[in-house]
């Protein structure tokens, strides 16, 4: 899944959701390794803010997020919950 695609599902959502986009990251490093989420640094932005407004994080595909489920957990920290567009806002980070 391309970036360009990436944006497009993750636009989808926010509609069908009755939500809103507070900010766009892309983040182009690499989701694989165990050290995935020290080398990228929009992720860690994202986060970041997530906490502050205490929201979300919106990935087109869960992994888009990770390809390790380890690193998803781990992504998935306290006050940060993720949401995979493609499942939907009722799927939990678990599913």
């Amino acid at each position: 899944m391309g970036i360009e695609a990436q944006r497009v599902a993750v636009a989808r959502f926010p509609e069908a959701e009755g939500r809103i986009i507070l900010q766009e990251f892309t983040e182009i490093e690499t989701g694989k390794g165990a050290d995935a989420l020290d080398r990228r640094p929009q992720l860690t932005a994202a986060l970041s803010l997530a906490r502050q407004v205490k929201c979300p994080v919106v990935v087109a595909k869960l992994d888009r997020l990770s390809r390790d489920v380890a690193s998803n957990c781990r992504t998935d920290g306290p006050g940060v919950p993720f949401i995979a567009a493609e499942l939907g806002a009722d799927a939990d980070s678990f599913m």
